[in-house]
Protein backbone atom coordinates (compact mmCIF):
# COMPACT_ATOMS: atom_id res chain seq x y z
CA UNK A 1 0.00 0.00 0.00
CA UNK A 2 1.60 3.45 -1.38
CA UNK A 3 1.87 6.06 1.41
CA UNK A 4 -0.42 9.39 0.44
CA UNK A 5 1.20 12.03 -0.78
CA UNK A 6 0.93 15.65 0.25
CA UNK A 7 -2.45 17.71 -0.90
CA UNK A 8 -1.23 21.12 -2.45
CA UNK A 9 -3.40 23.50 -1.11
CA UNK A 10 -2.26 25.84 -3.38
CA UNK A 11 -3.03 24.04 -6.19
CA UNK A 12 -6.92 23.51 -4.54
CA UNK A 13 -6.73 27.18 -3.95
CA UNK A 14 -6.08 28.17 -7.30
CA UNK A 15 -8.09 25.42 -9.28
CA UNK A 16 -10.71 26.21 -6.93
CA UNK A 17 -10.80 29.91 -7.49
CA UNK A 18 -11.05 29.90 -11.22
CA UNK A 19 -13.77 27.20 -11.61
CA UNK A 20 -16.17 29.71 -9.91
CA UNK A 21 -14.89 32.55 -11.96
CA UNK A 22 -15.45 30.65 -15.03
CA UNK A 23 -18.57 28.95 -14.03
CA UNK A 24 -19.79 32.77 -13.18
CA UNK A 25 -18.56 33.89 -16.99
CA UNK A 26 -20.15 31.30 -18.60
CA UNK A 27 -23.50 31.44 -17.20
CA UNK A 28 -24.75 34.73 -15.79
CA UNK A 29 -26.71 35.69 -14.11
CA UNK A 30 -26.45 32.52 -11.86
CA UNK A 31 -29.20 30.59 -10.23
CA UNK A 32 -28.72 29.13 -7.25
CA UNK A 33 -28.53 24.98 -7.56
CA UNK A 34 -26.38 25.95 -10.84
CA UNK A 35 -24.09 27.89 -8.34
CA UNK A 36 -24.22 24.47 -5.88
CA UNK A 37 -23.04 22.19 -8.98
CA UNK A 38 -20.61 24.83 -9.88
CA UNK A 39 -19.16 24.67 -6.10
CA UNK A 40 -19.46 20.99 -6.63
CA UNK A 41 -17.40 20.87 -9.58
CA UNK A 42 -14.76 23.28 -8.97
CA UNK A 43 -13.97 21.68 -5.73
CA UNK A 44 -13.64 18.12 -6.87
CA UNK A 45 -11.83 19.01 -9.69
CA UNK A 46 -9.47 21.05 -7.81
CA UNK A 47 -9.10 18.12 -5.06
CA UNK A 48 -7.88 15.91 -8.13
CA UNK A 49 -5.51 18.83 -9.17
CA UNK A 50 -4.24 18.65 -5.87
CA UNK A 51 -4.07 15.16 -5.16
CA UNK A 52 -1.75 14.42 -8.36
CA UNK A 53 -1.93 11.95 -10.74
CA UNK A 54 -3.35 8.31 -9.14
CA UNK A 55 -6.03 6.14 -10.22
CA UNK A 56 -8.94 7.83 -8.85
CA UNK A 57 -8.10 11.75 -9.74
CA UNK A 58 -8.10 10.07 -13.58
CA UNK A 59 -11.53 8.43 -13.39
CA UNK A 60 -12.71 11.40 -11.53
CA UNK A 61 -12.04 14.01 -14.00
CA UNK A 62 -13.20 11.51 -16.70
CA UNK A 63 -16.71 11.05 -14.90
CA UNK A 64 -17.26 14.74 -14.78
CA UNK A 65 -16.21 15.69 -17.78
CA UNK A 66 -18.57 12.92 -19.34
CA UNK A 67 -21.45 14.83 -18.51
CA UNK A 68 -22.91 17.51 -20.43
CA UNK A 69 -23.66 20.00 -18.32
CA UNK A 70 -19.83 19.84 -17.03
CA UNK A 71 -18.00 20.36 -20.68
CA UNK A 72 -18.09 23.87 -20.95
CA UNK A 73 -16.81 24.76 -17.92
CA UNK A 74 -13.88 22.42 -17.92
CA UNK A 75 -13.03 23.60 -21.62
CA UNK A 76 -12.77 27.03 -19.78
CA UNK A 77 -11.00 26.05 -16.70
CA UNK A 78 -8.17 23.19 -18.46
CA UNK A 79 -8.16 25.32 -21.52
CA UNK A 80 -5.90 23.03 -24.19
CA UNK A 81 -5.27 20.31 -21.30
CA UNK A 82 -9.13 19.38 -22.20
CA UNK A 83 -9.18 17.44 -25.11
CA UNK A 84 -5.41 16.07 -23.91
CA UNK A 85 -6.60 15.04 -20.72
CA UNK A 86 -10.31 13.61 -22.15
CA UNK A 87 -8.16 11.56 -24.27
CA UNK A 88 -5.79 10.22 -21.56
CA UNK A 89 -7.83 9.11 -19.11
CA UNK A 90 -10.63 7.82 -21.04
CA UNK A 91 -10.57 4.01 -21.69
CA UNK A 92 -13.04 2.31 -23.80
CA UNK A 93 -10.99 -0.39 -23.79
CA UNK A 94 -10.73 -0.76 -19.86
CA UNK A 95 -14.46 -0.42 -19.60
CA UNK A 96 -15.65 -3.19 -22.29
CA UNK A 97 -13.20 -5.54 -20.38
CA UNK A 98 -14.93 -4.55 -16.97
CA UNK A 99 -17.87 -5.29 -18.80
CA UNK A 100 -17.17 -8.68 -20.04
CA UNK A 101 -15.49 -9.41 -16.76
CA UNK A 102 -18.96 -8.57 -14.95
CA UNK A 103 -20.71 -10.55 -17.78
CA UNK A 104 -18.98 -13.43 -16.66
CA UNK A 105 -18.92 -13.83 -13.30
CA UNK A 106 -22.53 -13.38 -13.42
CA UNK A 107 -23.30 -16.07 -16.36
CA UNK A 108 -21.02 -18.33 -13.39
CA UNK A 109 -23.05 -17.38 -10.32
CA UNK A 110 -26.27 -18.06 -12.33
CA UNK A 111 -25.04 -21.35 -13.21
CA UNK A 112 -23.66 -22.25 -9.81
CA UNK A 113 -26.83 -21.01 -8.35
CA UNK A 114 -28.68 -23.17 -10.31
CA UNK A 115 -26.69 -26.09 -10.43
CA UNK A 116 -27.13 -25.41 -6.04
CA UNK A 117 -30.60 -25.65 -6.73
CA UNK A 118 -31.13 -28.34 -8.44
CA UNK A 119 -28.57 -30.28 -5.45
CA UNK A 120 -30.74 -29.17 -3.18
CA UNK A 121 -34.27 -29.90 -4.53
CA UNK A 122 -32.65 -33.58 -5.49
CA UNK A 123 -31.57 -33.83 -1.83
CA UNK A 124 -34.86 -32.77 -0.35
CA UNK A 125 -33.70 -30.83 2.55
CA UNK A 126 -32.33 -27.54 2.99
CA UNK A 127 -28.82 -26.68 2.47
CA UNK A 128 -27.04 -25.61 5.77
CA UNK A 129 -24.47 -22.87 4.59
CA UNK A 130 -21.29 -22.53 6.66
CA UNK A 131 -20.08 -19.39 8.26
CA UNK A 132 -17.25 -19.07 5.83
CA UNK A 133 -19.37 -18.63 2.94
CA UNK A 134 -21.64 -15.86 4.61
CA UNK A 135 -18.12 -14.05 5.67
CA UNK A 136 -17.15 -14.04 1.82
CA UNK A 137 -20.06 -13.00 1.10
CA UNK A 138 -20.17 -10.39 3.81
CA UNK A 139 -16.81 -9.25 2.58
CA UNK A 140 -18.16 -9.56 -1.42
CA UNK A 141 -20.82 -7.52 -0.74
CA UNK A 142 -18.59 -4.42 1.23
CA UNK A 143 -16.53 -4.91 -1.78
CA UNK A 144 -19.15 -3.74 -4.27
CA UNK A 145 -20.13 -0.75 -2.22
CA UNK A 146 -16.34 0.13 -2.00
CA UNK A 147 -15.68 -0.32 -5.65
CA UNK A 148 -18.75 2.18 -6.18
CA UNK A 149 -17.78 4.84 -4.01
CA UNK A 150 -14.43 5.33 -5.43
CA UNK A 151 -13.90 7.06 -8.88
CA UNK A 152 -12.39 3.88 -10.69
CA UNK A 153 -13.00 1.47 -8.39
CA UNK A 154 -14.67 -0.96 -10.36
CA UNK A 155 -11.20 -1.84 -12.05
CA UNK A 156 -9.04 -2.43 -8.90
CA UNK A 157 -9.19 -5.66 -6.62
CA UNK A 158 -7.53 -6.50 -3.63
CA UNK A 159 -4.81 -4.30 -1.91
CA UNK A 160 -5.33 -1.91 -4.91
CA UNK A 161 -8.70 -0.89 -3.92
CA UNK A 162 -7.85 -0.40 -0.22
CA UNK A 163 -5.12 1.89 -1.12
CA UNK A 164 -6.94 3.67 -3.56
CA UNK A 165 -9.96 4.03 -0.90
CA UNK A 166 -7.76 5.68 1.84
CA UNK A 167 -6.15 8.05 -0.63
CA UNK A 168 -9.51 9.13 -1.81
CA UNK A 169 -10.80 9.50 1.50
CA UNK A 170 -7.64 11.19 2.98
CA UNK A 171 -7.60 13.88 -0.20
CA UNK A 172 -11.53 14.19 0.38
CA UNK A 173 -11.10 15.59 4.34
CA UNK A 174 -8.37 17.93 3.05
CA UNK A 175 -11.06 19.13 0.74
CA UNK A 176 -13.34 19.53 3.31
CA UNK A 177 -10.96 20.86 5.38
CA UNK A 178 -9.97 23.51 2.65
CA UNK A 179 -13.94 24.18 2.00
CA UNK A 180 -14.25 25.32 5.96
CA UNK A 181 -10.81 27.02 5.60
CA UNK A 182 -12.46 29.25 2.90
CA UNK A 183 -15.98 29.38 4.33
CA UNK A 184 -14.37 30.82 8.25
CA UNK A 185 -12.44 33.63 6.19
CA UNK A 186 -15.27 34.51 4.15
CA UNK A 187 -17.46 35.36 7.15
CA UNK A 188 -14.51 36.94 8.53
CA UNK A 189 -13.82 39.08 5.98
CA UNK A 190 -17.94 40.25 5.38
CA UNK A 191 -18.22 40.71 9.64
CA UNK A 192 -15.01 43.56 9.74
CA UNK A 193 -17.02 44.96 6.48
CA UNK A 194 -19.81 45.22 8.35
CA UNK A 195 -17.74 46.72 11.81
CA UNK A 196 -16.40 48.96 9.19
CA UNK A 197 -19.65 50.96 7.88
CA UNK A 198 -21.29 51.89 10.78
CA UNK A 199 -18.10 53.42 12.04
CA UNK A 200 -17.84 56.15 8.81
CA UNK A 201 -20.77 58.89 9.95
CA UNK A 202 -19.52 58.93 13.53
CA UNK A 203 -15.56 60.26 12.05
CA UNK A 204 -17.48 62.71 10.09
CA UNK A 205 -19.58 64.03 12.91
CA UNK A 206 -16.87 64.29 14.85
CA UNK A 207 -14.49 65.79 11.84
CA UNK A 208 -17.67 69.01 11.93
CA UNK A 209 -17.52 68.81 15.44
CA UNK A 210 -14.08 69.83 15.48
CA UNK A 211 -14.75 72.64 12.01
CA UNK A 212 -17.40 74.19 14.31
CA UNK A 213 -15.04 74.41 17.46
CA UNK A 214 -12.39 75.93 15.17
CA UNK A 215 -14.49 78.49 13.71
CA UNK A 216 -15.78 79.63 17.28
Amino acid sequence: MHVTKEFKKKTFLKQFLLGLHVSNSISNPISIQQRKNSIKLSADLAMAFARGRTHWTHALITKLGQKEENKSTLKGILGRRYEILMARYSCPLLYQKVQRRKKSVRSYRFSYNAQKRRSSALKGSCVRVSPSVVARNLENRRTKVLKRLVPGGELLNGSALLSEALDYVISLKAQVDMMKSLWRATQVSSSSNVELVPSAPLQKKDASCTIANSEE
